[in-house]
Order: C-alpha cells, then sequence, then structure tokens
C-alpha cells in the first residue's frame, strides 16, 4: 500500500539544523521587526536555496495557486518551465488541498512554516524534504508565499513491507 503524501511541521525552534532556511529566516524576521512588511527580494535568498524557490500567488479564496517564479531545479523536477501552472496541476487533490492550507495558514497569521514533506513519486517512490513557506506582501494585495526546499534533505524512503 502506497503511503499517502503529508505535512509535517517542525517547530521554528530547530530552524539552526538548516542554515540556508535560519539565514532567510533571519532576513524575514528581522523586516518584520523592523515594522516593514517582510518583503523578500531574489537576492536575499541564500543562493543554495535558490534553483528550489517557488513564489506562488494564491487566489482569493485560497481554492488554488498559480507559480509566478520557479527555480531551475524545480523546473527540472517537473519537466519545464512552471510559470502561471496551478497548484492543483502537479499535486493530486488531497495534496494540493494540504499544500493550500499550510499556505493559507501562513498568509492569515503572517508565520513562517518549516515542515518535512513526504510524497509518492510518478514513479511510485516514495520521498521527503525539508521546506519552508515564508508569506510575502505584495502591493496589489494579492497573497503570495515563497516556498524553498533545503535539496540536503530530500531522501528516498524504503518501502517496508
Amino acid at each position: 500500500m502506497l503511503t499517502p503524501k503529508k505535512t509535517t511541521p517542525i517547530d521554528l525552534s530547530e530552524i539552526a539544523n538548516y542554515p540556508e532556511f535560519q539565514k532567510l529566516y533571519e532576513k524575514w524576521s528581522s523586516a518584520i521587526d523592523a515594522g516593514e512588511d517582510g518583503a523578500l527580494d531574489l537576492f536575499d535568498v541564500p543562493l543554495p536555496l535558490a534553483p528550489t524557490v517557488m513564489l506562488i500567488e494564491l487566489e482569493p479564496d485560497f481554492s488554488d495557486g498559480a507559480v509566478r517564479l520557479a527555480g531551475t531545479y524545480v523546473c527540472q523536477v517537473h519537466g519545464g518551465e512552471m510559470r502561471g501552472k496551478k497548484v492543483s496541476s502537479f499535486f493530486s487533490n488531497a495534496d494540493a488541498q494540504d499544500v493550500l492550507d499550510s499556505m493559507r495558514h501562513c498568509i492569515e497569521t503572517g508565520s513562517v512554516d518549516l515542515s518535512l514533506r513526504e510524497y509518492i513519486s510518478m514513479e511510485k517512490e516514495h520521498w521527503s524534504y525539508v521546506r519552508i513557506l515564508v508569506p510575502q506582501p505584495d502591493k496589489n494585495g494579492k497573497k503570495r508565499i515563497l516556498k524553498a526546499m533545503d535539496r540536503s534533505t530530500l531522501r528516498r524512503i524504503p518501502w517496508s513491507c
């Protein structure tokens, strides 16, 4: 039986275990603490994370989201340019809802989400990785999330019988 995809939150007190995420978080939280809106420029993203970055703009009702920017690794894994693709187009319905719920929570609480993600690939392999979601402001009031993955945490999980 295939293990369903799932998201397991990681407490932000453990972010030091992910040094590149810690740098990104510190940049974002410093801006928030200074009374700024927390907007991150691509130059704020640590270089090792850049290929894994996605900027996702959510629908007003959080029913879906569209990729506005995707790093080279993301495009390679998905087999081509990701700009304009909907979250629902590259996840199963249940997993898309899980991802969108995580993004909604980040935006509604104005907080960062650090989580372990597990998924089943198209080749029926079980994988996991750690990712971060950072809420991003938009001058037009659009709901946006910056997502990045720590590739050093990407693991193939053996199937157990």
